[in-house]
């Protein structure tokens, strides 16, 4: 199993196996971005595509960007998909941890489901998000 980046001449190659289940995360857990513009932000270079691979083919995809906040620099999962997550947890993590701190990151964020703990137990919840139905009826 090996993890790493796809060029931005690669993304095209690989973006179809997993575009739709991008979009259906992004549209699951009210993203503000869409598969497509993901995908452009790849090819563009503003994003990297980390893709896990087992030798035969891909089982995991998903687009860090590096931010620069104000309590510093911060390596961010905007989208994640994939299969067999126990075959390609670990490298993931150890590159992830690897491309942050060469990045000069000293932060690595994700938001999303709860899965994330597992992913990454060291992490801690920092924030929550909340929604209102605007239609619903107020009691």
């Amino acid at each position: 199993m090996f993890v790493a980046f796809a060029s931005p001449h690669e993304v095209d190659d690989i973006w179809p196996a997993f575009e739709r289940r991008i979009q259906r995360a992004c549209e699951r857990y009210r993203c503000d971005l869409t598969a497509s513009i993901l995908r452009q932000m790849c090819l563009s270079g503003e994003a990297y595509l980390m893709v896990a691979h087992d030798g035969t083919r891909p089982l995991m995809a998903s687009v860090w960007k590096f931010y620069n906040w104000p309590s510093g620099v911060v390596f961010r999962c905007l989208c994640l998909a994939g299969e067999q997550v126990a075959a390609w947890r670990e490298p993931f993590r150890s590159f992830v941890h690897d491309a942050a701190r060469k990045g000069g990151a000293s932060v690595i964020t994700a938001s999303g489901r709860k899965g994330w703990g597992a992913m990454f137990p060291e992490s801690r919840e920092v924030s929550r998000t909340y929604e209102v139905d605007v239609y619903a009826q107020r009691r």
